[in-house]
């Protein structure tokens, strides 16, 4: 609450309005004093007007030289200022737009007549009246003056008024605007009776008359709304303490979410000027719907006595469950004469009690079902629990207008060629214009072309901006974005359902709306013939695109887009993640299938587990086999693929990288393993030894090898064996045994007691050893399977975390990062985080419907989130991961001397360093805080002015220090570098068959790199891509570029510097300087064969 008490305040106007109000009173005076107009034909009377470079913004259906009613002027019968800014309720507008004071000028009833609801003849009187209005104030006061249209309907303008500066009558302290509107009297002699959804009030010689133009009948009856909705807010107010909060939250929370104006965002289609709706949802709540004819609702009153936060979330709760189409509200009192509002069956209905107006008149229903789930994903914020995230600031203060991480798929739509096909007169004129038309047509085709695929498929634009007075109609966008909410379970199937054999010869509406060209009859098993639409997808990547295909098909289809006209990011994020043409075409060649994904590799290694524990020769019998490697559990960046000797032989050698899959072997438990830790490792050895030659002797093709890793001196206690088996498809593994004892052992080590029994107490050296063995065996053998299983069940459950942690993990690695500063298993947490929340839809049993309401499902939207989360996150806080369900997650302290700043908490790893103990530090963390807030800000962008997604990738190189060259044709990762992608290297180049061992991970530049790590560890900070880099970047550590004092056993080479003569000034002159020169050509000789140049940037 302390919270909301102090947003509220932030949002209101804080400055003295005499200024505006004086303002007013000279408008006032000014409007009032305009000379009346006798009555003149319309064309007649705009011509006169524009001569002042005026122009009439008529509506369509425009006058013409035929018509035989006038327009003419009379002095307003009323002014009066009204909306949110009479009532003090107004609420700072996005991007740093005005306030807007509202001015109702209301129009004498002498100037109509009963019939000017036909034809729009009652728009063109207004129209001139404003007109009027505008060449007057244009005329007598020095201010700028602009036309605006409400909702971007031609039928309602509006006339700006802005402050202009040196003028004496200058507001712009004031931070507001006026509009003026052109009311209606509700006495006025126009037939209000037949104002409503049932009459049809435009008069077309190619449609009936019994079609009924909802939009144009509520644009007028909106013109009697102004002073009705007034009065009935301050009544409101009055009785209600809480409801000017309540409603400064709720217009925050839609104001973050696009359902407003806005410079710098887009809108979402029908909610640009919705003011009265978010007025009469709250008086809704307080007073509860009319028990009306033909109406199912029955919303109850919450009471009067709520808090701002009670109401508020009592407002958000009524717009998560509620749908206006199946369940129209009409307002307790509302005025609605004999009947009811009805419509056509996606007739959305909302009727206060100040107005016979249909405040949802023109908003699509697409629109509605996006709100309904932006309210239920703050529904689920709200009931988080805050130790996890802090629900105020994800509601109230981020800005939620980002398509990239709102909408699982969004698509860049080109108008300027777009027509609709099925166009009829009638409803074009209903919908106030020709893009209009297309915009609600559009939204209505996609809605039902993607059904239950899409929970929402919401149109977006930009706002539109006031005009001159020379340009009478609204701007039409070109460019509009359309997002997608995704539905998990249905959006990427492959048929749409349509009618049997029999229906489809009486109907043909199925055939009609998908194209007869798409349709075709295909037997079920069920034996159900059926007309259906079928989409081609291949592999996983093109399921992905099933959404996409159907909105292209049906643009193409109903409005004449082509594809051309029409982008999306999915194919550019698909080929950061995806092999090589040519690398593809060769394994295609051979047999390898990479369309698969990772079944394959999942199938081989079922089939390995099933092959060793058949292994009848075995001194002990094998319990279980965990796999532990990221492309068991679906988060490997590439799509891993069997390499067999023939597709070696005919791969270049910068692309014969075999990765090899690690897995954990545990026998049964047994009094026969020594217990020694010196003596365990060597049984290993032998257990290996053993499994290889059986293994090798039962698989024919299969090879199997014993290898040790280098350890380092104080690595004593380690486990460095593998058995590395190469099966005859051309899969790679690597094999650890786990012993359990093994930590017992360790304990008694790090405690000071003996390894075994009458040894001598450990060494100070050894505890140091034991310690690093410990961290070491824990997360190798204990906290890697059970992330293993954790993470599995997450790629299994959201459809969009695997390739979320692809992308992830290729960004990371673009900037040099991945396994050099953040362990791939960070990177996985990290995202996790993006879709489980707290937790609380994970269970043992899966349940779609449990799963997170704001999950992404695609990973083009996850990869966002993940971004304007590391751009925004404070890192110094760290990150608790419910990662195994909702637990609370204990607190405790990292690791004592870890150089790792990340903490990022599991309920089975409170201390937050299992995964970050070696990194990153704080100056990585601050390069990844940089990073990610640039890719952010292009991120921003919509997918057809922003097309080129390998700048996210790509990575400046002129801040380090030095930048070590590596030969191309020496690293078999080559073909996985993403620079090599962006400039298409990778079909430029003739690949020979030649032939060449197979070495499961072996990576010379992942080896030179752990070399230098290790030898310049207290001189420089390295940086590297592990996915075939061909630069490795260098950082001097800070402060030994400054000369300091010579001390003995320095632990980085040093040159001395120039002395000073005076010599009492030589005792305080530094001696020693980080001697750059003399390591960098060390290096180079280290690197001989490898290294092609060394580039150092002076500074």
């Amino acid at each position: 609450m302390l919270q909301i008490d102090s947003l509220v305040p932030s949002v209101r106007p804080k400055f003295d309005r005499s200024v505006l109000e004086h303002f007013l009173r000279t408008l006032y005076e000014t409007i009032s004093s305009i000379p009346a107009v006798a009555p003149q034909h319309p064309l007649s009377a705009s011509r006169t007007l524009l001569r002042a470079d005026v122009a009439t913004p008529y509506a369509t259906p425009l006058p013409t030289e035929e018509t035989n009613w006038k327009v003419a002027f009379q002095p307003p019968a009323n002014i009066t200022v009204v909306g949110s800014w009479a009532n003090k309720l107004s609420v700072k507008p996005k991007d740093g737009e005005r306030y807007t004071v509202d001015l109702a000028v209301q129009m004498p009833n002498e100037l109509f007549q009963e019939k000017d609801y036909l034809n729009g003849r009652f728009f063109h009187k207004r129209a001139y009246y404003l007109s009027v209005i505008a060449a007057h104030i244009k005329k007598h006061l020095l201010v700028d003056l602009f036309y605006d249209s409400t909702n971007s309907d031609p039928r309602l303008p509006s006339l700006i008024i802005e402050s202009k500066d040196g003028s004496k009558l200058d507001f712009s302290g004031a931070k507001a605007r006026i509009r003026i509107l052109a009311t209606l009297a509700q006495d006025s002699p126009i037939s209000l009776k037949h104002v409503d959804s049932n009459h049809c009030n435009i008069r077309v010689p190619s449609s009936p008359n019994d079609a009924p133009t909802h939009r144009y009948n509520d644009a007028l009856l909106q013109s009697t709304t102004a002073v009705p909705h007034l009065l009935s807010t301050h009544e409101t107010k009055k009785t209600v303490d809480s409801f000017s909060d309540a409603l400064a939250l709720l217009r925050i929370w839609a104001n973050q979410r696009g359902y407003c104006r806005g410079k710098g965002g887009w809108s979402i289609l029908g909610f640009e000027d919705r003011g009265p709706f978010w007025l009469g949802l709250l008086e809704l709540m307080i007073k509860g719907d009319a028990s009306m004819r033909g109406s199912k609702s029955r919303v109850k009153p919450v009471g009067r006595g709520l808090s701002s936060y009670q109401l508020f979330k009592a407002t958000i709760g009524f717009l998560a469950r509620h749908d206006f189409v199946k369940e129209p509200v009409y307002l307790k009192d509302a005025d609605l004469g004999n009947a009811s509002i009805s419509g056509p069956k996606d007739l959305a209905v909302f009727v206060t009690a100040s107005s016979r107006s249909n405040l949802l008149s023109g908003v699509p229903l697409s629109s509605l079902e996006m709100l309904r789930h932006d309210a239920q994903s703050t529904l689920e914020i709200l009931s988080r629990d805050i130790s996890y995230d802090d629900p105020f600031s994800a509601v109230f203060l981020e800005d939620m207008r980002h398509a990239s991480e709102r909408f699982d798929v969004v698509i860049g739509v080109d108008l300027s060629s777009s027509h609709a096909k099925k166009r009829t007169e009638i409803h074009e004129l209903d919908a106030g214009s020709s893009g209009e038309f297309i915009l609600s047509s559009m939204a209505s085709i996609l809605r039902h072309g993607l059904g239950n695929r899409a929970k929402a498929v919401p149109l977006l634009r930009r706002s539109s901006t006031a005009r001159e007075l020379s340009h009478p109609h609204p701007f039409t966008p070109s460019i509009i974005q359309i997002g997608f909410i995704l539905d998990p379970t249905n959006a990427f199937l492959l048929v749409d359902r349509g009618l049997s054999v029999e229906e489809a010869e009486k109907d043909t509406e199925f055939r009609d709306f998908w194209g007869n060209d798409k349709t075709e009859l295909r037997r079920f098993k069920d034996g159900r013939i059926l007309e259906c639409v079928v989409w081609e997808a291949k592999t996983v990547d093109e399921k992905a695109h099933i959404p996409v295909l159907i909105a292209k098909h049906l643009l193409r289809h109903h409005f004449g887009i082509e594809e051309a006209s029409v982008f999306t990011w999915q194919p550019s994020f698909d080929a950061l993640i995806r092999l090589p043409k040519a690398i593809g075409e060769v394994y295609s060649r051979l047999g390898s299938s990479v369309s698969k994904g990772f079944r394959d590799a999942i199938s081989a290694f079922d089939s390995l587990v099933k092959q060793i524990k058949q292994l009848e020769d075995l001194p002990l019998s094998v319990a279980t086999i965990s796999p532990v490697h990221s492309a068991l559990r679906h988060v490997s960046v590439f799509t891993p693929v069997a390499i067999s000797s023939s597709a070696s032989s005919a791969l270049p050698p910068w692309a014969r990288y075999i990765p090899a899959m690690d897995i954990i072997i545990e026998f049964e438990k047994s009094p026969r393993w020594p217990d020694d830790l010196v003596a365990i490792l060597k049984m290993k050895l032998a257990f290996f030894e053993h499994v290889a030659r059986s293994l090798t002797k039962a698989v024919k093709g299969l090879t199997a090898r014993v290898v040790v890793d280098n350890p380092s001196p104080s690595a004593s206690f380690q486990d460095c064996g593998r058995l590395e088996i190469l099966t005859p498809e051309g899969w790679a593994f690597s094999a650890s045994i786990w012993h359990g004892r093994e930590a017992t052992l360790l304990d008694r080590l790090v405690e000071g007691e003996p390894n075994r029994p009458f040894a001598p107490k450990p060494s100070p050296r050894e505890k140091q050893a034991a310690v690093k063995a410990k961290e070491t065996y824990v997360r190798q053998f204990i906290a890697a399977p059970s992330h293993h299983r954790a993470i599995s069940n997450l790629c299994y459950r959201y459809p969009g975390f695997s390739g979320t942690v692809r992308l992830a993990k290729r960004w990371f690695a673009s900037h040099w990062l991945l396994d050099v500063h953040i362990s791939q298993e960070a990177v996985e947490l990290i995202c996790a985080k993006m879709f489980v929340g707290d937790g609380t839809g994970l269970s043992e049993d899966f349940d779609n419907s449990k799963n997170q309401v704001g999950a992404p499902v695609t990973k083009e939207r996850g990869f966002a989130v993940v971004v304007h989360f590391l751009a925004s996150w404070e890192w110094q806080t760290g990150l608790n991961v419910p990662l195994y369900g909702k637990a609370e997650v204990p607190t405790s302290q990292g690791s004592a001397g870890s150089p790792g700043a990340w903490v990022i908490r599991t309920s089975e790893d409170p201390s937050g360093k299992m995964w970050t103990s070696n990194g990153p530090d704080a100056v990585v963390a601050r390069r990844i805080a940089a990073f990610a807030k640039a890719t952010w800000n292009r991120l921003q962008g919509d997918p057809y002015s922003f097309k080129d997604i390998s700048v996210l990738n790509a990575h400046p190189i002129t801040e380090y220090d030095f930048i070590i060259h590596l030969e191309t044709a020496t690293l078999p990762r080559s073909y996985e570098n993403a620079s090599v992608r962006i400039q298409g290297v990778e079909t430029g180049q003739q690949i020979k068959s030649s032939k060449s061992e197979r070495r499961p991970g072996f990576d010379p530049a992942r080896l030179f790199l752990d070399d230098l790590r290790t030898i310049y560890e207290d001189t420089a900070i390295f940086f590297y891509d592990c996915f075939g880099g061909d630069k490795i970047g260098g950082v001097w550590l800070p402060g030994l570029r400054v000369p300091k004092p010579f001390k003995v056993r320095e632990r980085y080479s040093s040159a001395p510097v120039h002395r000073v003569s005076n010599k009492k000034e030589r005792k305080k002159t530094p001696d020693v300087v980080l001697n750059e020169s003399a390591i960098v050509a060390e290096i180079e000789r280290m690197g001989h064969g490898l290294i092609k140049s060394i580039t150092v940037h002076q500074k």
